[in-house]
């Protein structure tokens, strides 16, 4: 890597001589930056956490982010009845947002989803008719999601 010949003071050696060879996290030629990505995010997981925490990591959040699915790790609060509840609210409840002011901000930046459907009304009332598979997707950009999940 660039940090090995930063400190290398014998500019004599060759630089397959220099750089790290063990230990490294490296993907076959041809793969695609969104293949890295996943390739590093799996490895680092795999390092903190151990194998089966990282494969498990790895399967929900291909359900979440690639089969639009929802994943089983996803942050969630169990709701008796959501009729009546509106989305500001919502997102409130599961700790997307700080006040409703952030969730208005959001809405009109298009930074909002409901099972992954862009929110354009703050005035939204969630009922049972959302409800994929018992649950209600919540989403705050490409990457945080949680669940309302019905009693």
């Amino acid at each position: 890597t660039n940090r090995d010949l930063k400190f290398e003071e014998d500019f004599s050696r060759l630089c397959g001589e220099v750089m790290t060879s063990k230990d490294l996290i490296t993907a076959p030629v041809g793969t695609t930056l969104s293949e890295a990505k996943k390739i590093l995010a799996f490895e680092a997981t795999r390092i903190c956490r151990g194998e089966e925490e990282a494969r498990l990591a790895q399967e929900s959040a291909i359900k979440t982010f690639e089969q639009g699915g929802m994943g089983g790790e996803l942050p969630s609060i169990e709701v008796a009845d959501v009729n009546g509840l509106g989305v500001l609210d919502a997102f409130l409840q599961i700790g997307f947002v700080e006040s409703k002011g952030e969730a208005r901000r959001l809405i009109k930046q298009a930074g909002l989803k409901l099972n992954d459907k862009v929110i354009t009304d703050e005035n939204y009332i969630i009922t049972e008719k959302d409800q994929l598979e018992g649950n209600i997707k919540l989403s705050q950009g490409k990457k945080k999601h949680g669940l309302l999940i019905l009693k």
